[in-house]
């Protein structure tokens, strides 16, 4: 089954100003997909300086699964804790696995700043797509915020 896509979209943070960040319903059943294309502005190239913003307001904890590069289960399944290298790895740091995070009931996580070869998932046009599955979608929201970029 497809990944819901995230509608909110990536927020992207400025030096000195604020944003305002629309959240996004977790899809437990599907999974949901956040995509990154260099050909908007600002460009982005995966889930690199990607901080996520998880929020519980559910009486119990649920779990956050960020999938490693080359996962190919399903999105109900269980944390990889590493993928043999070479095997359905684009980066080095694919073979790390997945990261999950539990998520306390009644609060609020941040998570990342992301690095983009442990978790880019080469399934879209551009590649470098970001998976997150969840144990459970009661009550969970989140957003996505993009660091700025630094100055050269």
């Amino acid at each position: 089954m497809a990944r819901t896509a995230v509608a909110a979209g990536l927020v992207a943070l400025g030096y000195d100003a604020g944003v305002v960040t629309a959240t996004q319903a977790a899809d437990a059943t599907n999974g949901n997909v956040l995509a990154f294309n260099p050909t908007t502005t600002p460009p982005t190239f995966g889930p690199f300086k990607v901080i996520l913003v998880v929020t519980n307001a559910d009486s119990a904890s649920h779990t956050l699964i960020v999938r490693g590069s080359g996962y190919t289960g399903a999105a109900s399944g269980a944390a990889n804790s590493g993928l043999p290298v070479p095997a359905n790895t684009v980066f080095t740091q694919g073979s790390l696995g997945d990261a999950s995070f539990v998520i306390a009931n009644g609060t609020t996580q941040y998570i990342g700043p992301l690095t983009t070869d442990r978790f880019a998932q080469p399934n879209h046009v551009y590649g470098g797509d970001l998976w997150l599955d969840w144990s459970a979608a009661t009550s969970m929201t989140f957003s996505a915020v993009l660091l700025p970029t630094d100055a050269i």
